[in-house]
């Protein structure tokens, strides 16, 4: 809390470091039935998207964050709001069958 009232004072807003998703966890027993992996399911994305612009697209499914895989819905959103606004992270994504890694840089969310 002092943290974030000293950022406050400082700049007048906390950042919140994001890659800008909406997402829903799938779970391995609804991923199989869609016949999709489980992960964090991306549906869209914020007006401003880090995530967007290193080239996700909605229906990508983040299976792992710097080789993490994600295993409940908090998981990802943990990870990233321990880091900071700048930072880069590399997530892999599965998307129509393959699997691929994106690296992207965390900006801040509350802008």
């Amino acid at each position: 809390a002092i943290e974030a009232a000293t950022e406050i004072i400082e700049t007048g807003s906390v950042s919140r470091p994001g890659i800008g998703v909406y997402c829903t966890f799938l779970d391995e027993e609804t991923a199989t039935q869609a016949g999709v992996v489980s992960g964090m399911y991306i549906s869209d994305f914020m007006e401003i998207s880090p995530a967007h612009q290193a080239g996700m697209q909605a229906g990508d499914i983040i299976t792992a964050y710097d080789g993490n895989p994600v295993e409940t819905g908090d998981d990802l959103i943990e990870y990233i709001g321990s880091k900071e606004v700048g930072d880069q992270i590399t997530l892999t994504v599965w998307r129509d069958g393959q699997e691929m890694e994106i690296t992207i840089t965390l900006a801040d969310t509350n802008a």
